[in-house]
């Protein structure tokens, strides 16, 4: 597909997909630095994250590891499970677990609001990129059905928010705790 038929929106959508987990690393930096977790908001933070994490992977179970790719791409346009209630399901699991570890780590507002505000313009934009490239290049949709196969493939996921949430805890216990 050629770059010059995408809106300039979608060109900055396409590159923003591609370091996105670039731009996920800052905001956890920032919010990691600035953070004051304690055993309440990591709690509370569990509350946005746990069902982050489920949608993630019953989204996986339907669109399979297509997810993974660095670059936008698709080979169908999947319309079943999720797909179903949400134009993007993944990104809306995204941003719940980003908003969980923002409430885990409990920054300061201007530190919280930087990051989420930045993971809407730039999921934003990477989903305008989608729905055009995807418009282009299947026109075609699909329903398949769940596969547990494809949504295990999810446990990268699981094991960075262990970790990122281990990391809030870990910082409770041993700097923050009176």
């Amino acid at each position: 597909m050629e770059v010059r038929k995408l809106s300039l929106t979608a060109r900055l959508g396409r590159f923003l997909f591609r370091y996105r987990q670039v731009a996920g690393l800052l905001g956890f930096v920032l919010v990691a630095l600035t953070g004051r977790p304690g055993p309440e908001t990591l709690l509370n933070g569990l509350v946005l994250v746990l069902p982050g994490l489920l949608l993630r992977f019953w989204t996986a179970g339907y669109i399979g590891r297509e997810s993974r790719n660095p670059e936008i791409s698709a080979t169908r346009l999947v319309v079943s499970g999720p797909y179903r209630y949400f134009r993007h399901p993944l990104y809306l699991g995204n941003f719940a677990l980003v908003a969980g570890v923002v409430v885990g780590f409990h920054p300061p507002v201007w530190s919280a609001l930087v990051v989420l505000f930045g993971y809407l313009l730039i999921y934003g934009l990477i989903s305008r990129a989608e729905a055009e490239i995807l418009a282009l290049a299947c026109p075609q949709t699909e329903s398949p059905g769940f596969s547990l196969r494809e949504a295990l493939a999810e446990w990268q996921t699981w094991l960075v928010t262990a970790v990122a949430f281990g990391f809030a805890g870990m910082k409770w216990l041993i700097f923050l705790r009176r």
